[in-house]
């Protein structure tokens, strides 16, 4: 227990944790992959390491999880509870 004439710390606003829940699919992703396999997998890698993660980093996200033509992570913001966008 701190001593009385210490000061106590209390934060002005509580802080709200958002997360926004990504779930992508690419769309004609098994008849893109019946034509060029390994073209589809690079292409698809790119877009994954330009575009998608560096999105999701840029917005304080990670993506979790790819299988195939799937795509799945989650993007965390902090707000003040009085300052939410709308």
């Amino acid at each position: 227990m701190p001593d009385d004439d210490e000061p106590t710390l209390v934060s002005a606003a509580p802080q709200r944790k958002l997360a926004v829940i990504l779930a992508a699919v690419v769309a004609g992703y098994s008849r893109l992959m019946e034509r060029d396999e390994e073209g589809t997998h690079q292409r698809l890698q790119g877009l994954l390491r330009e575009v998608v993660r560096a999105a999701a980093e840029t917005h304080r996200g990670r993506i979790f999880k790819t299988a195939g033509g799937r795509i799945h992570g989650r993007i965390r913001e902090r707000h003040r509870s009085g300052a939410l966008p709308r």
